[in-house]
């Protein structure tokens, strides 16, 4: 007996779509469920607002040349922070963003929203960060590419400066991708540039 889940995916083999998108799927339920339980554990809310940013970004290469991203986002904190050592601490937040992204005359918009992850020395203004975010777009052709479907995946790492307790720059190199769920998967590379308030 099919799923019913099927009636959404490409019509491919089940067990093609288990492989690319587990990983994912398994990063993304661990932390929810964590924080889910750090939640019920501490018996509040955690997801306060903690910072909002502009970004922008165009395309890594000569496949994605043309390519530029723009968004603004806002960034709440969860319950998963603390130190993994006495000289690192380990933060999470959820991340939602809305944007724009186009190349030539093609142009969609998109929201995401998902876990980002940041490492941060103690006593000093620089951050490490990755994450990744399921993103829904308005349009899956540009031009001549193809980015399959309709449901994507954002992956991002990158590095952030606090240049005071307020403001912050940073840079993230951009993936987005479907992991395999769709025939086509080319995915899209860019270089992006955040500007960002703490609150």
């Amino acid at each position: 007996m099919s799923s019913p889940v099927c009636g959404y995916l490409p019509a491919r083999g089940w067990s093609a779509h288990l492989s690319p998108v587990n990983f994912r799927l398994i990063v993304f339920s661990w932390l929810a469920l964590q924080a889910a339980a750090r939640v019920v554990g501490a018996g509040a809310t955690p997801f306060d607002l903690d910072a909002v940013e502009v970004r922008y970004g165009f395309g890594d290469h000569h496949s994605d040349s043309g390519f530029h991203h723009a968004a603004a986002a806002a960034g709440f904190r969860t319950p998963l922070s603390g130190a993994v050592t006495k000289s690192w601490e380990l933060r999470t937040r959820l991340d939602l963003a809305a944007g724009w992204m186009g190349r030539n005359a093609a142009d969609a918009t998109f929201f995401s929203l998902g876990p980002l992850l940041t490492l941060a020395p103690r006593g000093f203004p620089l951050t490490f960060e990755a994450g990744v975010s399921p993103t829904l777009v308005s349009e899956n052709v540009f031009g001549d590419k193809n980015i399959g479907g309709r449901f994507q995946f954002t992956d991002t790492i990158g590095a952030g400066l606090q240049l005071s307790p307020r403001i912050r720059l940073g840079y993230h190199f951009v993936h987005i991708s479907n992991a395999g769920i769709y025939e086509r998967n080319p995915g899209v590379n860019f270089h992006v540039f955040t500007l960002g308030w703490r609150f």
